[in-house]
């Protein structure tokens, strides 16, 4: 834990992975726009990802996209569960709430509360009326979602602050849906670990396979594994699901996305965009589409450890 320079205020290194925290006033402002409009944001980047496959403006919006997850909102990064769980036991303040993308979306019946505000921004959540959580129910409630087929990602909303834990699905997450199902190139959404198994004890029951949830591994017509490194998040969904325990998720250097304190050039840059370009956009889209900000106050599922 280190002192960087007048934008970091911790910094914690977890097998590989880097977070960042900060309470500077402009990740602060960052941060209050994005917790009064955290579901019309979600449903307007959804909007913008159907439109991203469209003729003539589609390529446009998909590089729009690209630098806004790039460099400001959701730089996403899958870690394996223990990875997640590391994070967990490292973090000072948490605080829960729905997951935004499962309530707006709707696709699945897997638990909501599993969206966790850490450090700084777990204090601002707290602050913002969402129910603060202990470390020990973090870690229980990041247990169940591993077992119940569910990826670990880190997210931020000023790169490289990392502000948020949350467990998701590939049927509702974003950026993970656009990625898969639109074909946005969201490049810091996947992780720096990679699956290895020791292929001589491998069985070949396909148990792995199965729990990939964006189909990147197989066995060919050999019953030699095949790995899609570019679908591949480094969740280790497939590593957890072996019976034979022959896998591990490896780090991987080159998985790894670079991170950097924002220069001022970058800080002026990126407020330019968010307050000039996007959050207009918001704002236009909830003036004819409507706001559903009461999403952040779903109910409990049957699914929830906690309610």
């Amino acid at each position: 834990m280190s002192t960087e320079n007048r934008y970091t205020s911790r910094k914690v290194e977890i097998e590989g992975i880097t977070i960042y925290d900060s309470d500077a006033r402009f990740r602060r402002n960052f941060l209050k726009k994005h917790l009064k409009n955290t579901v019309d944001v979600v449903r307007f980047s959804y909007m913008m990802g159907k439109l991203a496959v469209k003729p003539v403006i589609g390529p446009l919006i998909r590089k729009a996209l690209e630098w806004h997850y790039r460099y400001i909102h959701t730089n996403s990064v899958v870690v394996p569960i223990e990875v997640a769980k590391e994070i967990i036991k490292n973090t000072t303040d948490i605080a829960v709430s729905p997951c935004v993308c499962r309530s707006v979306r709707g696709n699945c019946d897997h638990p909501l509360n599993t969206c966790f505000g850490l450090n700084f921004y777990g204090q601002m959540k707290k602050k913002a009326g969402e129910r603060p959580v202990s470390v020990e129910e973090c870690l229980k409630v990041a247990d169940m979602c591993h077992e119940r087929g569910l990826i670990s990602v880190v997210e931020s909303c000023v790169q490289p602050y990392q502000d948020n834990l949350c467990f998701c699905c590939a049927c509702c997450c974003m950026p993970l849906t656009p990625k898969t199902q639109y074909h946005v190139p969201f490049v810091n959404y996947n992780g720096p670990y990679l699956p290895k198994f020791e292929e001589d004890k491998c069985s070949h029951c396909g148990k792995c396979v199965k729990a990939c949830p964006v189909g990147a591994m197989s066995f060919d017509e050999n019953g030699k594994r095949k790995l899609d490194l570019d679908k591949c998040l480094g969740c280790g969904l497939c590593e957890s699901a072996c019976p034979d325990k022959i896998g591990k998720m490896v780090y991987t250097e080159s998985r790894a996305v670079k991170v950097s304190e924002p220069s001022r050039l970058r800080v002026f840059l990126s407020c330019l965009w968010v307050y000039i370009v996007f959050m207009p956009g918001v704002w236009f889209y909830k003036l004819f589409m409507g706001s559903k900000q009461e999403l952040m106050k779903a109910p409990c599922r049957e699914s929830d450890i906690i309610k």
